[in-house]
C-alpha cells in the first residue's frame, strides 16, 4: 500500500502541475481544500497555482500531497475521484528533471517555517515560497546528484577519515590494511548492491570504520555517485530526487546517530530508498548504538546488515600491516608496526598527530605550561636514551630547568601533573604510567620528536641528569649513552655553542680522560666560558702548573667562582711565602731599594 501511496502522490502532482488554469481547476482546489480541512494539525499550504514554472508546480504538489496522505491517509480515494476528473498530465518534465529547467537556479529556494509537526519536505530548484508550519530542519537543502562523485573517486578525508601525520611526498593516508572482517563488509554491500539497503559499521571510537567502509563502498560500488548529506540534513525528499535516475546511489552516513530524528533516517524512508535499490552506507559508535538501540528513532537499526570493526588489530592484521608496511616503505605504517599497542593502529595513526599538537601548543603561559616541561622532561631523558620507566621525583626536578617554558608558576604541579597524565580520547596519554610512580613518554610523542624541526636540542642539564641516572642504573648502558651525549655536544659546538665546549669537557672528565677535558676545557675558556677556565686552572694546578693556571683561576674567581678564588689564593700564598724565605734566608736587602747601581 505504501508504494501505491507513493506512485498515488507522483501521479498526482504532475495531474495538478498541468491542470493549473483550465476549467477544472477551481473545482479541483475547493474539493482539495475541503480534504486540508479535515487535518486537525496545521500542514503544508496548498499551492496557488500561480507558480513560475511548470517544474516549481510539480514539486509542490508534490510536497503537498505527500503532507496531506500522510496526515490523512483517509483521503486517498477521495483524492483518486478528484484526480480522475483532471486532463491527462502529459509534456512534464519529471521530478528529477525540474532540477535543469532553463531560467530557474537551484538557489531560488525559500522556505518560512512556522511550528507544529510535519511530513515530508523537498527543497529543491526554483520552487519560490512554500510555506510550512513546522519548526526548521536545520540544512534542509538536498544535493544536485549530478555533481556528487563517484565511489572509486571520492576524496576520503573529506568523508570523515582522519589523516595521518604529513609526509613529504606522500598523501593524507598511509596505504589501507586489510582487516579481518573485510570480506564480510564486502558481501553485505554485494547484497546491497542488488536491491539497496542499510550497511552499518560498527565499532569503538578510532576503530577505523570510516576508513574500513570507504575502502568497502569503493570496491565494491565504485561505479555508484555518492551523495554525503550533512549533520541534521533533511533526508526525507530523497526519493523523489532520485526517482527516474538511470544512474546508482549511495548515500554516505558517517556517524549514524546524526542522522537520526526528525527529517533523518527512518524505517520508511529505509524502505523508500530501497524500493529504488539505493544503498545506505553508514558507521556508528558502540556507545551511540546502544544509546539509541531501543528508542524509536533506533528502530531504523533492525533494518541494517551490521558489520562488527573490533580497534585492537588481531595478529592477521598486524602481519598484513607489518607485510604493507615492508612493500610500500611508508614511514607511519613502519611505526605502527612498531609502536601501535593495544589502542589499535588507526588510533595510533589518527591520534598520534593531534596529541603532538596539542603537547606543543601547550607551551604557552595561558594553556599548561608546567605540564609541558613535565612532558618535555620525559621527552628529552628518553632522547637522551632513558626510554625506559623514569621516576616522577626525576621529571619534577628536570622539569624545573627549561627556562625557554614561560608561565610555569601560574600552573601547580598537581594540575600539570594530572594533565600530562589524563587519558585522551579515552585512548592514549602523553605520559604513561608503568609501575608505581614510575613512567615513560608515549612513544608516538617520541617519534614525532625525532621528525620535528621545532623542538629544541636536548640541554646539556638535562644530558647531565641523564648521565647520572645511566651510571647508577645497571639497566642503561652508560657507555652508550655517554657516545650519544657526547656527539650531541659537538652537534651544538660545531654551531657555536661554547657552553657545549664544556659540557664535552666535563664528559670527559667524568670517564677519566684528563687530556681531552683539558683540551675542551681550553677551547670553552678561550670562547669565554669561565666556568671552563676554573675547571682547567684546577687541574693545571693539581699537576703542579701553578703560573699557567693562575691566569684561569683568576678570571673564574673574578666570575664569581669561590673554589676557583681560594685554589688561586693558595697558589699565591705559596708563592709569596716562597720567596719571603728566600729574602730571609739572604737579608732582607730592603735596605738596598733605593740604591743607584751601575
Amino acid at each position: 500500500m505504501e508504494q501505491e501511496l507513493r506512485e498515488l502522490v507522483v501521479s498526482g502532482a504532475r495531474a495538478l502541475a498541468v491542470a493549473r488554469g483550465t476549467e477544472v481547476w477551481d473545482e479541483a482546489r475547493r474539493r482539495l481544500a475541503e480534504l486540508q480541512a479535515g487535518v486537525a494539525q496545521p500542514m503544508v499550504e496548498m499551492p496557488s497555482g500561480t507558480e513560475r514554472s511548470l517544474s516549481t508546480s510539480l514539486i509542490m504538489w508534490h510536497v503537498f500531497l505527500d503532507s496531506l496522505l500522510t496526515r490523512h491517509p483517509g483521503a486517498e480515494d477521495e483524492l483518486r475521484s478528484i484526480l480522475a476528473e483532471l486532463p491527462p498530465a502529459t509534456g512534464l518534465p519529471s521530478a528529477h528533471d525540474c532540477r535543469s529547467v532553463p531560467g530557474h537556479s537551484v538557489l531560488d529556494v525559500s522556505n518560512t517555517i512556522a511550528g507544529g509537526t510535519q511530513g515530508s519536505v523537498v527543497q529543491a530548484s526554483s520552487i519560490g515560497t512554500v510555506t510550512i508550519q513546522t519548526p526548521p530542519y536545520p540544512h534542509s537543502s538536498l544535493p544536485d546528484l549530478q555533481v556528487c562523485p563517484k565511489a572509486k573517486d571520492v576524496d576520503l578525508v573529506s568523508l570523515g577519515v582522519r589523516p595521518a601525520r604529513r609526509e613529504s611526498g606522500r598523501g593524507p593516508l598511509p596505504p589501507y590494511v586489510t582487516r579481518d572482517r573485510d570480506d564480510e563488509l564486502a558481501s553485505a554491500m554485494a547484497r546491497a548492491r542488488e536491491r539497496g539497503g542499510l550497511v552499518l559499521v560498527l565499532g569503538e571510537p578510532f576503530a577505523g570504520k570510516t576508513r574500513t567502509a570507504l575502502e568497502a563502498m569503493a570496491g565494491e560500488l565504485a561505479g555508484f555517485r555518492v551523495y554525503a548529506p550533512v549533520r541534521g540534513a533533511d533526508l526525507r525528499g530523497l526519493p523523489m530526487l532520485l526517482q527516474g535516475r538511470s544512474e546508482r546511489h549511495v548515500v554516505w552516513l558517517d556517524d549514524l546517530d546524526e542522522h537520526l530524528g526528525d527529517g533523518g533516517l527512518e524505517p520508511r524512508l529505509i524502505a523508500q530508498l530501497r524500493a529504488l535499490r539505493v544503498v545506505v552506507l553508514a558507521t556508528m559508535r558502540d556507545d551511540a548504538y546502544d544509546e539509541h538501540r531501543h528508542t524509536p528513532y533506533g528502530r531504523v537499526l533492525d533494518l541494517a546488515h551490521t558489520v562488527e570493526l573490533a580497534r585492537e588489530w588481531s595478529p592477521g592484521e598486524r602481519a598484513r600491516l607489518a607485510s604493507e608496511a615492508a612493500r610500500s616503505g611508508d614511514p607511519r605504517l613502519v611505526d605502527a608496526v612498531c609502536s601501535s599497542g593495544p589502542e589499535g593502529v588507526p588510533a595510533y595513526l589518527a591520534l598520534g598527530p593531534l596529541l603532538w599538537e596539542e603537547w606543543w601548543r601547550a607551551r604557552r603561559a595561558d594553556r599548561h605550561p608546567r605540564g609541558h616541561a613535565l612532558v618535555r622532561a620525559a621527552l628529552d631523558l628518553a632522547r637522551c636514551g632513558l626510554d625506559g620507566p623514569l621516576p616522577m621525583e626525576l621529571l619534577l626536578k628536570v622539569h624545573e630547568g627549561y627556562a625557554d617554558v614561560v608561565g610555569m608558576n601560574r600552573e601547580s604541579v598537581a594540575d600539570a601533573r594530572a594533565w600530562a597524565v589524563a587519558r585522551r580520547y579515552g585512548l592514549l596519554r602523553l605520559l604513561e604510567r608503568v609501575t608505581g610512580d614510575t613512567w615513560r613518554i608515549a612513544p608516538f610523542l617520541l617519534e614525532a620528536a625525532d621528525r620535528s624541526g621545532d623542538l629544541p636540542p636536548v640541554d646539556g642539564q638535562v644530558w647531565g641528569c641523564a648521565l647520572e641516572v645511566a651510571r647508577a642504573d645497571a639497566a642503561y648502558d652508560f657507555e652508550e649513552i655517554a657516545a650519544q651525549a657526547a656527539a650531541a655536544f659537538e652537534r651544538a659546538a660545531d654551531g657555536g655553542n661554547s657552553q657545549a665546549l664544556h659540557n664535552l669537557g666535563v664528559l670527559a672528565q667524568s670517564l677519566g680522560d684528563g687530556e681531552d677535558a683539558e683540551r675542551w676545557f681550553r677551547r670553552a675558556a678561550e670562547a669565554g666560558e669561565t666556568q671552563s677556565a676554573g675547571r682547567l686552572g684546577r687541574m693545571l694546578a693539581e699537576r703542579g702548573e701553578g703560573r699557567e693556571a693562575e691566569s684561569f683561576l683568576e678570571t673564574a674567581a673574578e666570575a664569581g667562582d669561590v673554589g676557583a678564588a681560594a685554589v688561586l689564593g693558595t697558589l699565591l700564598r705559596d708563592r709569596a711565602e716562597h720567596w719571603l724565605t728566600v729574602a730571609a734566608d739572604r737579608g732582607s736587602g730592603e735596605e738596598d731599594d733605593d740604591a743607584v747601581t751601575f
